[in-house]
């Protein structure tokens, strides 16, 4: 089974550069000196952390699709 998922990530300036976080998964943010840096390292981080979870054989815990605009 295929399932498909909405992922929301958001980026703003900062004092040192640009912080990126998905809000589809909570936890997940990085940073970089450019925006395009930032975005993404954050995708980076959020496939470490779905390898990580399907790893250990969790469920991963995102976000309703609801709070993040997603689809039905």
């Amino acid at each position: 089974m295929v399932t498909s998922r909405t992922i929301l990530i958001s980026s703003y300036r900062d004092s040192g550069g640009w912080t990126a976080e998905c809000w589809s998964l909570p936890g997940v943010v990085s940073c970089g000196g450019t925006e395009i840096e930032a975005v993404d390292n954050c995708w980076e981080a959020l496939a470490e952390v779905i390898l990580s979870y399907r790893g250990e054989n969790k469920e991963i815990p995102w976000t309703a699709q609801a709070e993040t605009g997603g689809g039905p």
